[in-house]
């Protein structure tokens, strides 16, 4: 016996696409459940509004009260709504990318910033300065976006489209500032040493699981230390209109006289032993300039190491990228105040990582100089380990 057909109520109010694909329509209003599934426009959001019964409701305003009751007030002109007939929907709807957006700097200004510095008044430049600065220098902003979504990653957000984004941002920010770098003037000066610091945070907080965290081929110094060493020609460049402007305040931290005292006896002696060795003059001068530009950011307890590898010099950055075993020592000795910039996630484990990778170039009789630094990083020191 053939299986009874079901019936259902039929009915005429339906919406348009419904009706086209002779679907059974919901109803729902603004927008049906069969067009919220598929993601099209509901018509129903673009028709003027109806009650119950399927009869259209007013769009207008009540008529204005005549002006013999009012005395000489005057009925307002019709609303821009009214006039091209759209609908609050289709004016402020937002794409994706506009929401994403949003997201990332409400989280940037809210979060992310405190994770930039240990200090209060720095915290408050990255909060607010620094994106205020972005709204005129646009290709500071993605680089922003580009930080916020590593955090938002890397504190727990399940969602692959962060991380995603936050690439495409920064890609997009590298693009920008490079176009502004050929030109360094007063007005891009402060987003341009905003995009290279925020450049060097990305790259810490996403390179901590490569092969190499100082190289990023044969000969070639890692990303993230080529950003910091553009700071260098910016700064040279403007120097003066970023210490009087609103990022001025991010300098002006004097020596505090209490960076690792261990620190400065062991790159003494190290330097000292370099200058026993059979080397050119010239060589040794550039050892020695690294060591003391070393021992002077060490006592910078906010940004030592930043400053560190911004200002160790050309001469001494040609030797570490050919992996020269004094260049790799001093900078060996700079990883402890990496550590001692604060707990931040986007340093993670990098200070240990960096310090691994430098004695793994070293033979056991130099790997003994990187004793002291090793301990203070919790790391076993064995000279007979080949790491």
């Amino acid at each position: 016996m053939p299986l009874a057909r079901r019936s259902h109520r039929k009915t005429r109010t339906g919406c348009p696409n419904c009706k086209r694909r002779r679907i059974k329509c919901d109803e729902q209003k603004p927008s049906c459940g069969n067009c919220l599934q598929h993601r099209i426009e509901c018509e129903y959001a673009r028709s003027p509004a109806m009650n119950d019964h399927g009869s259209l409701m007013s769009v207008t305003a009540s008529p204005s009260p005549s002006a013999s009751s009012t005395g000489n007030t005057r009925a307002l002109p019709p609303t821009s709504q009214a006039q091209s007939g759209s609908s609050p929907l289709s004016q402020t709807s937002l794409s994706d990318d506009d929401v994403l957006n949003s997201r990332l700097i409400h989280h940037y200004s809210t979060a992310t910033y405190r994770t930039l510095s240990d200090n209060p008044e720095f915290q408050y430049i990255w909060q607010v300065e620094v994106p205020n600065i972005a709204f005129e220098q646009r290709f500071l902003l993605p680089m922003i976006m580009a930080v916020s979504a590593l955090h938002m990653c890397r504190k727990g957000s399940s969602e692959v489209r962060y991380i995603t984004y936050g690439y495409q941002q920064y890609e997009t920010a590298l693009k920008g500032s490079s176009l502004a770098l050929s030109n360094i003037s007063p007005s891009n000066c402060h987003a341009l040493y905003a995009v290279s610091a925020l450049a060097f945070v990305f790259e810490l907080g996403t390179s901590y699981n490569h092969d190499s965290l100082l190289y990023s081929g044969p000969g070639v110094l890692a990303p993230w230390i080529m950003h910091i060493q553009g700071v260098r020609t910016i700064m040279m460049s403007t120097w003066a209109h970023i210490k009087a402007g609103v990022l001025g305040t991010l300098f002006d931290g004097e020596p505090s006289g209490n960076g690792p005292l261990e620190l400065e006896s062991c790159v003494h002696d190290f330097v000292g032993y370099i200058e026993t060795v059979l080397l050119a003059p010239e060589q040794i001068n550039v050892y020695r300039n690294a060591a003391d530009e070393l021992i002077r950011w060490s006592k910078m307890p906010h940004s030592g190491f930043f400053g560190w590898v911004c200002l160790f010099g050309d001469e001494y950055g040609s030797l570490l990228a050919r992996k020269d075993p004094y260049a790799l020592i001093i900078f060996g000795y700079s990883c402890v105040m990496l550590r001692t910039g604060g707990p931040k996630y986007w340093i993670s484990r990098w200070p240990v990582g960096l310090l691994h990778e430098v004695c793994g170039y070293l033979g056991p009789s130099l790997r003994g100089w990187l004793k002291w630094p090793m301990e203070e990083l919790g790391m076993i020191y064995d000279p007979a380990s080949p790491l």
